[in-house]
């Protein structure tokens, strides 16, 4: 599936030491955020000892490529008019000076809000890219990645693999990392392959993102980010290579599970990406055991019971679903999601009240939640068959 690029208004802030510069700009456009670690005159002296040029401050030069590159798909680059819409960013570009005194390029991605694989698949790799800045070459590579970073969050790989095959061939391939954990640095071809997997499962073709999740080294693959592997084995499930897909799972869980990279976190995140791929096999067995896992990590995260409720659904116990629901809610009275998936569970079960309260409840927390929506429609309904019993 070929995904559309529309036409928007990017949101820029600038923040370098004291020195912000805001404008108004449209509510419904993303942003991307440049700051400097430095203040303004100190860094412009620096930068200027390098021969760099720079524009409105950091990275002007930078932003000044990325706003031409980006004008041929109809993309504006606009200032945000405050740091709070932050919140909506598409990506985070931060300027630190590091200790030899060499500038440095820092770009994380924020909010996928264009890009959406699954609600299983990660769109983004979860590391900050770190480059170099030190010469006009890189930083024009800079900008050739922050471009085609901004047209794949947008969901055009068209356009944007051409950019990631420019960074590829450029010098910043050898003065670039990828901020992972544990001190484990992957390198950026590692985070570009990663995305350019992700744009051939959206064309559906698999064996090529088989091919490009494979191309990632095996410190890359499992101790970087659950996002690559989880996506690698989902693709195998996509055509029926169940074994690769589950040997790809126990080899990711088996890497942050052991000695020094034991993380817990990860291991979390790890147990749940694994629960979702055996509920699609239909192993829901082993699916509820892997959340089993997971929450005795983390006991007080209300997301786990909902998911372990949901997947304890397709085996019809009803009940156990139930207390998993109310344990979320408990946890957290605010969690909007767990009011949801009870108020249909309460609705298919035939409590009509108990599910519009809960629905109600819902829009309450969440009047733009992604299930908005259908809990209006549940109200609605419900309402209409309270009448007519009535």
């Amino acid at each position: 599936m070929k995904w559309g690029l529309p036409t928007l208004i990017l949101g820029v802030i600038f923040a370098c030491g004291s020195n912000g510069m805001y404008a108004q700009n449209d509510t419904t456009s993303k942003f991307i955020y440049i700051g400097c670690a430095a203040e303004f005159e100190v860094y412009e002296g620096f930068a200027e000892g390098w021969g760099i040029q720079l524009i409105h401050g950091c990275y002007g030069d930078v932003l000044a490529q990325v706003t031409k590159e980006l004008e041929q798909f109809g993309i504006r680059l606009a200032v945000a008019s405050n740091e709070s819409e932050l919140a909506d960013a598409v990506l985070f570009i931060y300027a630190p000076l590091d200790i030899h005194g060499r500038p440095l390029a820092s770009l994380e991605n924020l909010t996928p809000s264009y890009l959406e694989l699954s609600p299983l698949l990660a769109a983004h790799a979860t590391q900050e890219i770190v480059v170099y800045a030190d010469s006009m070459p890189n930083r024009e590579a800079i900008a050739a990645l922050t471009a085609g970073l901004i047209v794949y969050s947008l969901g055009n790989c068209d356009d944007a693999i051409p950019y990631f095959n420019d960074v590829l061939a450029s010098s910043i391939v050898e003065n670039t990392f990828m901020s992972g954990s544990g001190g484990f640095n992957p390198p950026i071809t590692d985070y570009l392959t990663f995305y350019r997997g992700n744009c051939a499962l959206m064309s559906e073709d698999y064996d090529l993102a088989i091919s490009e999740y494979n191309s990632f080294s095996d410190e890359a693959l499992f101790y970087g980010t659950i996002a690559a592997p989880t996506n690698l084995a989902w693709t195998y499930l996509q055509i029926g290579r169940h074994e690769q897909a589950f040997h790809v799972m126990d080899q990711m869980l088996e890497a942050v599970s052991s000695g020094l990279n034991n993380y817990p976190r990860k291991q979390v995140e790890a147990h749940v990406s694994r629960a979702q791929l055996y509920a699609l096999a239909f192993r829901y067995d082993e699916a509820l055991a892997d959340m089993d896992a997971a929450i005795e990590l983390d006991p007080t995260n209300p997301e786990l019971y909902v998911l372990r409720g949901q997947i304890t659904l397709y085996l019809y116990e009803w009940d156990r679903a139930l207390a998993d629901y109310n344990r979320a809610i408990e946890l957290d009275p605010d969690y909007a999601d767990a009011y949801y998936y009870r108020g249909v569970l309460f609705y298919t079960q035939g409590y009509r009240e108990d599910a519009r309260a809960d629905f109600r409840r819902y829009l309450d927390l969440a009047p733009d939640g992604d299930h908005a929506a259908d809990a209006a429609q549940y109200i609605a309904d419900i309402e209409r068959e309270l009448e007519a019993l009535n």
